[in-house]
């Protein structure tokens, strides 16, 4: 739990860094973000279903894998464009940060129509990783809605169900913490680690993607004993058990009232007393 919630918060502290590296405006970063929930409404009905009918810790496994998949291929642009912005420069003046066209006989250089984007690399960057945020939302749903299903089931005493529910809850503040954390930690150090470029140079771009690569290699990692898990765990009191245990108390509950009633009929039978 602690793992799955430090995502979200990672890749919050993290958007001005993508958004200063790829040029994005602020709509496109909102987009990006609306693709996990986007993901995980679209699929978490049709999850939950199938896995209800089979082994959820198994499945709940191979979501939080794909959930896996999908963060590494929101790292991918690090590996095809590296960390640097790369200014356009012509005749040794600055000509800005949009894809140009060369024209041999037009006077100024002029931006290449990509859709909005600042260059081929935002575009590419920006579909990789809303496909890498559906991914990380429809693999993540069954692991939120099953897991509850998963515990009340396996309680021995109910009554403690909502106790444990609200424990699993509870402990994802934790990786929230620790997912700023690990973002305030990865800004820090350059994109490309072998620069020895200082924070404090204008051209700095933190490394964004560190996090993303570890955190979804913890994902991975994490979902492996998962799969292992019985339907049932070990001392878990499955439905014929409950309804042996109903049977027994209303058959108490039934002997109670009989002895009930027979000591009333002696109480009745005694004389009474002048």
């Amino acid at each position: 739990m602690v793992v799955v919630s430090s995502y979200s918060t990672y890749q919050i502290g993290v958007l001005t860094t993508i958004e200063q590296r790829f040029q994005f405006s602020s709509s496109y970063i909102g987009i990006i973000l609306a693709f996990n929930d986007i993901g995980s409404v679209l699929f978490v009905l049709i999850l939950v279903y199938v896995g209800a009918k089979t082994r959820k810790p198994a499945f709940m496994s191979y979501g939080i894998q794909v959930s896996a998949f999908g963060m590494f291929l929101t790292a991918v642009p690090q590996f095809l464009y590296g960390g640097k912005i790369k200014h356009l420069v012509k005749s040794g003046e600055f000509t800005g940060l949009c894809a140009l066209q060369y024209n041999a006989s037009a006077d100024t250089p002029e931006c290449e129509d990509v859709g909005g984007f600042a260059n081929y690399e935002s575009k590419i960057t920006f579909t990789l990783m809303c496909v890498g945020g559906f991914l990380i939302g429809s693999g993540l749903s069954p692991f939120y809605s099953l897991g509850v299903v998963y515990i009340d089931d396996n309680v021995h005493h109910k009554e403690a169900a909502s106790f444990y529910v609200g424990l699993s809850q509870a402990i994802p503040m934790f990786g929230m913490m620790i997912g700023f954390f690990i973002a305030a930690l990865t800004v820090l150090l350059p994109a490309d680690l072998t620069d020895s470029i200082s924070p404090s140079d204008p051209d700095f771009i933190g490394a964004w993607w560190l996090g993303v690569v570890v955190i979804a290699g913890i994902y991975f990692l994490s979902a492996i004993p998962l799969t292992f898990f019985p339907k049932q765990l070990p001392g878990a009191i499955s439905k014929t058990n409950v309804i042996e245990l109903k049977e027994i108390e209303q058959i108490s509950e039934a002997h109670d009232v009989e002895e009930a009633e027979k000591l009333f009929e002696k109480l009745m039978k005694k004389p009474k007393g002048i």
